[in-house]
């Protein structure tokens, strides 16, 4: 069996987590899978990991950890000693744009994880370098997305409606968006806004005091956590994907809207620049300068053949990051890495 450790959250109302997606598409493939944990708190999250891996460590063909860079690394460093302690050949995948800090705070720690993996892998190329300049050895392997279930749509360029989406959370700065719609409302534009993702740290309740402050709950709807298939849905009637993160990697929820034809105007941090190409399939600017993201608004409302040109090329760069593409790389890096049991009953 296949054993993946992370963030098992979407049903206590967090986002889907990649393990969650990956998971399910291990299983249609023939491997018998598990994951864990669906713990609230980061303590009692690891020790359900621990439990279940001790429990299972006569089945386990292959141990996955999707580590990330917050306190969740401090379960990655623990499962990772008793995996090896096992000898359970073990995969990383890697999460979480503020990584290459964590690489210098934390080297000891940092060493005896990932010189003990099996196999590191890094879904942005932005990761890659950076565990590559501390001297591990990193495969890149893109995020997979369910392009097919991303339905592309001519989105209009002259109605400036905004989308959001992303957990509500200091580090990818929500506030800032507010700041975007008050600035664009000020100079006389008629603007919608809507706001989806689940509260992280309580920045949700900052976000809705920023809105009655400014007097811009009419302008600013907040849906809270919402499903694929309901922010898709929403996503027709809004015409700029606004990404205001100020440290990140490789967001799905970027690609997704890359994928369902919404111009994507991000900070340039982390990964995001090697996701995106500055007015080839989307627009960078600087993190928490609201008026850069209002004149980035601004160009494209006024020059709706760019703004067609962004939305299509991004639609054609993501159809690379489509499971369809990327299903052989992963089966392969499993076959390669897990090892064979003769389990007799």
């Amino acid at each position: 069996m296949i054993i993946q450790f992370g963030n098992k959250l979407s049903k206590k109302g967090k986002s889907e987590s990649f393990m969650e997606s990956l998971n399910p598409k291990l299983k249609s493939e023939g491997f018998a899978c598990s994951m864990y944990s669906d713990k609230r708190s980061v303590f009692f999250r690891m020790l359900d990991m621990v439990f279940e891996l001790l429990k299972h460590r006569k089945m386990v063909e292959l141990v996955i950890i999707h580590s990330f860079s917050t306190l969740a690394f401090w379960y990655t460093f623990f499962i990772t000693l008793i995996s090896k302690g096992l000898n359970l050949p073990l995969v990383i995948v890697l999460h979480g744009g503020d990584y290459p800090r964590r690489l210098k705070k934390y080297p000891v720690a940092c060493r005896l994880i990932f010189k003990n993996a099996n196999l590191n892998i890094s879904p942005s190329l932005y990761l890659q370098r950076a565990f590559q300049k501390e001297g591990y050895e990193v495969v890149y392997v893109p995020n997979f997305v369910d392009i097919t279930a991303c339905p592309y749509m001519v989105h209009q360029s002259n109605s400036i409606n905004l989308l959001w989406v992303r957990a509500f959370s200091e580090i990818y700065n929500p506030l800032l968006f507010v700041e975007i719609v008050q600035l664009l409302s000020s100079q006389g534009y008629e603007v919608n806004a809507a706001m989806v993702g689940p509260d992280s740290d309580g920045s949700l309740q900052n976000v809705r005091m920023k809105i009655i402050e400014l007097q811009l709950e009419n302008k600013v709807l907040i849906t809270g956590k919402l499903e694929k298939q309901e922010w898709f849905e929403l996503s027709k009637n809004y015409s700029y994907f606004i990404n205001t993160t100020n440290s990140d990697n490789r967001p799905i929820s970027v690609i997704e809207a890359m994928a369902l034809g919404l111009p994507v105007i991000s900070t340039n941090v982390g990964g995001l620049p090697d996701l995106i190409e500055h007015n080839v399939n989307g627009v960078l600017v600087n993190p928490n300068q609201a008026p850069l993201f209002v004149d980035a608004i601004l160009k494209l409302y006024e020059n709706p053949t760019l703004y067609k040109t962004l939305a299509e090329t991004a639609r054609h760069n993501v159809m690379q990051f489509d499971w369809r593409e990327l299903k052989d790389v992963w089966l392969n890096l499993i076959y390669t890495h897990k090892r064979d049991l003769d389990i007799k009953g």
